[in-house]
């Protein structure tokens, strides 16, 4: 009895150690991007800027297609939950003082430092992004929908959580959408 008691417990033993040496080969980085991916594919990546060419639409090539270009259902489809308000021409509303063109060779930390800066400044109700991957968007680490997750990894390792990210992905921009939606059919019926 006393011998099959020391076999089950080395047999415990055995097994909490087994589970603490693969426990040990978990860095902190892989679960921050396991983490990291977990919140991607949950949040509404919005993009509000794509020139889609027409060029790209014929019978023997189209964007459902992985093509060489930065936007395509394929590319948006690796780089998780995605919706692209796509448009020709190059009218936007943003105010100069506010929207964040990233210098030549910027990369992912620098385009979260201003994100930093703006939620900082003006608070996270107000800051949202987007990209213009038809230009390669001008940021290492980010130039197409397919890598969409490294921003998001990169407000994961500052400290951002789930739901502050669903809002500068999407959420903020969204909500004030709806504003503007509800602001207009009020003063539509109130017109007419």
């Amino acid at each position: 009895m006393l011998q099959h008691s020391r076999l089950r417990l080395a047999g415990v033993l055995a097994v909490s150690l087994g589970a603490g040496v693969l426990a040990a080969q978990t860095s902190p980085e892989d679960a921050l991007t396991k983490k990291a991916r977990a919140i991607h594919e949950r949040v509404l990546t919005l993009d509000t800027h794509n020139d889609i060419s027409p060029a790209n639409f014929t019978s023997v090539c189209n964007y459902t297609m992985d093509l060489p270009t930065q936007v395509n259902l394929p590319t948006m489809i690796s780089g998780g939950r995605y919706l692209s308000l796509a448009h020709n021409g190059h009218s936007q509303l943003s105010d100069s003082n506010t929207t964040f063109t990233p210098p030549v060779r910027a990369t992912v930390k620098d385009f979260v430092d201003h994100i930093d800066y703006a939620v900082k400044k003006i608070g996270i109700d107000h800051v949202g992004i987007s990209s213009d991957f038809d230009g390669g968007g001008g940021v290492d680490g980010w130039n197409g929908a397919d890598e969409a997750f490294n921003v998001t990894l990169e407000l994961v390792r500052r400290g951002y959580t789930e739901e502050q990210i669903a809002k500068i992905w999407s959420g903020n921009l969204l909500r004030v959408m709806d504003e503007v939606q509800a602001i207009a059919k009020k003063g539509q019926r109130a017109g007419g």
